[in-house]
């Protein structure tokens, strides 16, 4: 390979949050040019469709359900429509030829059952996908590496499929 050649093989979109979102539509519109997708704490749904997790979050966590409703109303403020799959790639219809995806979800977390549905309709679809679900951790917290075992097991996580550049399994 000359120097002016890209390796897929060596290629990985990932995100958090709203990053986790673009990665996931990075990844669909770059079927083949990637090997891993690292999405964590992705924000894979903006519609407002019902799910154990959003309930949970609006009952007992009101501050990250008001963020969590902030960020769908940025979406459709854009000019974006929620229902489309570029913006919520959990409605997306064809997901085969996706690359594997490792999907890291909080346990308080409005997307947290989106990402497990997520994880299914792309194992569904014959694309090699893990689910986590982190106890102890909110949305956004991931990153208090110093501070939470969970978050430190999350950060290993991500680091042992970057490396990999493989789902572990």
């Amino acid at each position: 390979m000359s120097g002016s050649e890209v390796d897929p093989a060596r290629i990985a979109v990932g995100g958090e949050s709203a990053g986790g979102n673009l990665a996931a539509v990075a990844a669909s519109r770059m079927r083949g040019a990637v090997a891993l997708q690292l999405l964590e704490a992705p924000v894979l749904d903006v519609t407002g469709t019902p799910s154990a997790s959003r309930d949970e979050v609006e009952r007992d966590f009101p501050a990250l359900d008001a963020m969590r409703r902030r960020t769908a109303r940025r979406y459709v403020e854009a000019g974006a429509d929620p229902a489309d799959p570029e913006v919520s790639p959990l409605l997306a219809g064809d997901l085969a030829g996706l690359p594997p995806a490792l999907l890291l979800a909080a346990d308080v977390d409005p997307w947290r059952e989106d990402a497990v549905r997520y994880a299914a309709a792309l194992s569904g679809a014959g694309v090699s996908a893990r689910v986590s679900v982190f106890e102890g951790i909110v949305h956004g917290t991931q990153s208090f590496v110093e501070l939470l075992p969970a978050a430190r097991r999350w950060h290993a996580e991500c680091v042992a499929a970057l490396s990999t550049m493989a789902v572990p399994s």
